[in-house]
């Protein structure tokens, strides 16, 4: 079984000089594969992904960002992702999966 995972940022149409995360949410179809959506405010962030081996993760990282999300795990629990979690600090914004 392969994972499917995909990343969808909407931004809010504003005139501010930064980014605020609004909303973090997923959805996940049949095939086990899972779309994390991510809404924001202000100008369409700079995003960088890498990836960790122990613990696997992947790491989504939004450049000159607030967040406004609640920063406890979400439960995902299908296929290979069984949580993320949305963290800010410093001015980023960090999508744990």
């Amino acid at each position: 079984m392969g994972l499917g995972l995909a990343l969808v940022i909407l931004p809010a149409l504003t005139a501010w000089a930064s980014s605020d995360v609004t909303a973090a949410d997923y959805s996940s179809n049949a095939a086990g594969d899972v779309t994390i959506t991510l809404s924001t405010a202000g100008d369409d962030p700079n995003v960088s992904v890498f990836a960790t081996e122990s613990p696997a993760r992947i790491i989504l990282d939004l450049a000159d960002t607030n967040s406004q999300v609640d920063s406890g795990p979400v439960s995902v629990g299908v296929g290979a992702v069984q949580k993320f979690t949305t963290l800010a600090a410093g001015g980023r914004t960090r999508v744990m999966v």
